[in-house]
């Protein structure tokens, strides 16, 4: 680790630092105590809801800034730096900065596209709480509050063919919208993505600490412009073990965990802290 510089976590949560069966950070405990006693900044980049960082902050002790839904906004607890920066509204206690077209008008273009295409999907928007739990582990609260969505949609495509699949992908971007595809759902959003979010968030901490040493830590093809954003960039295995072929491809000094999820990401954290990975 650069003593010069200030170190800084982004990182995924499902699949990463949360078990995705089990939504628990507990085998990370080791690591993200140490980062806590270092003061090094634990960044959540994510597709869940502003609601759901809150909970999952909260469980782990954290005060730093967060990524919402894919890089749909960036939330900065207010007096968390030194400097200014630019934002685009407050929302109780945080500043926001906002990439990602509104909820209301993703969800009318996503039906128009379904409508147009003569294709149904299972949304988010459509689905209620007790059928979200049905796909997920999530709890009933939990699904309730990753209902509560500002700026991206997640979708299933159980029985839609690959053909329709093809139409659907095509038409998303023909149209100037964007999919990525996360653990168990697919993700709509507008001109947004978590790389954007943390090269934004990487240049309001360089005001702060001049340099900047930032690693990320993800498991799927949307974490991929995060881990194309940071300095060192740290894939996390599936529960088989398997890594994203596609993410290793597009990034050149990958690290890939040997272990699963939060496991994963507790040794990966350790191995940095203690310099193993440059």
């Amino acid at each position: 680790m650069d003593e010069k510089a200030k170190p800084i976590i982004f990182t995924d949560l499902d699949g990463t630092l949360l078990d995705e069966e089990t939504y628990s950070f507990q085998p990370a405990i080791k690591a993200l105590e140490q980062l806590k006693k270092l003061s090094i900044p634990i960044v959540f980049c994510s597709s869940k809801t502003s609601g759901e960082m809150e909970y999952y902050r909260e469980k782990a002790d954290i005060k730093d800034p967060f990524i919402i839904e894919n890089g749909g906004a960036v939330f900065i607890p207010k007096g968390y730096f030194r400097q200014k920066y630019n934002f685009d509204c407050s929302l109780n206690s945080y500043n926001v900065i906002k990439f990602g077209l509104g909820y209301t008008e993703l969800i009318r273009t996503f039906k128009d596209i379904q409508k147009k295409l003569g294709i149904k999907v299972k949304s988010i928007f459509e689905l209620s709480p007790q059928e979200i739990t049905q796909f997920t582990a999530l709890s009933l609260k939990e699904a309730q509050i990753t209902k509560k969505r500002e700026y991206g949609e997640p979708f299933l495509l159980d029985g839609v063919s690959s053909e329709d699949k093809q139409r659907l992908f095509k038409e998303i971007k023909r149209i100037g919208l964007h999919y990525t595809q996360g653990n168990t759902f697919y993700h709509l959003h507008g001109n947004n993505d978590k790389g954007k979010a943390v090269k934004r968030l990487i240049e309001i901490y360089r005001q702060d600490y001049d340099e900047v040493i930032s690693v990320a830590l993800g498991d799927s093809p949307n974490d991929l412009t995060m881990l194309q954003s940071v300095n060192i960039a740290i894939l996390i295995r599936k529960k088989d073990l398997s890594y994203n072929e596609e993410v290793k491809e597009k990034i050149p000094g990958l690290f890939i965990s040997p272990d699963a999820g939060p496991l994963g990401w507790n040794k990966m954290i350790l191995d940095w802290l203690n310099g193993s990975l440059k």
